[in-house]
């Protein structure tokens, strides 16, 4: 969510939208938090 608010408040700024970027923007981040978790839990480099 504020991944997303924060592109939404550049993109007003620069008067640029690209949704295509928005989700590029998100996915980035959804990954970086998964990568957080992983390394929390004690789960990062295990197979499933």
């Amino acid at each position: 969510m504020r991944a997303g608010r924060d592109f939404l408040q550049e993109a007003a700024a620069r008067d640029n939208w690209d949704p295509p970027a928005l989700f590029r923007h998100q996915r980035s981040a959804v990954i970086e938090m998964a990568r957080r978790h992983l390394r929390l839990f004690g789960s990062a480099g295990r197979a499933w």
